[in-house]
């Protein structure tokens, strides 16, 4: 339970700051319930990216009811795409973690940097936090 609230916590977060998405037709919502999910996982070479995969398959096994839902590495979801596109929907993630990061300048300015470059030495950092992009896709072949 306490993982489902994080992830919420997040989608909330994420949604309200990605307003400028575009939402799907209704004729992509209707082929994406029609299809099984295929959930791309991360590679699992850190503990953290195999808590993340267990939370994630957690949180899709007890409450997603939309469609059938399977999960799969980024390789075998390549293959899937190439093999059998009209089957599945898929929602891929990026492998490696982004950043965004607010800092305060010594005159009082503001500035969002949306990188995982380096702090100035002479910046205070405001805020950062760390995020995962997700992308559904649908191949439509036929």
């Amino acid at each position: 339970m306490r993982n489902f609230l994080a992830v919420v916590i997040l989608l909330i977060t994420t949604t309200l700051c990605q307003a400028q998405n575009a939402y799907p037709t209704q004729e992509n919502a209707k082929k994406v319930v029609g299809r099984t999910l295929a959930v791309q996982l991360l590679n699992e070479d850190s503990e953290t990216k195999v808590f993340q995969n267990k939370a994630l398959k957690e949180v899709f096994q007890e409450d997603w009811t939309l469609t059938p839902v399977e999960f799969y590495s980024k390789e075998e979801i390549a293959k899937l795409k190439k093999d059998n596109p009209n089957k599945y929907s898929f929602l891929m993630q990026a492998d490696e973690v982004n950043k965004r990061t607010g800092y305060i300048d010594a005159d009082g300015n503001r500035t969002i940097i949306r990188t995982n470059d380096q702090m100035y030495i002479n910046e205070y950092t405001v805020m950062s936090f760390a995020y995962y992009d997700f992308t559904l896709q649908i191949i439509n072949n036929g």
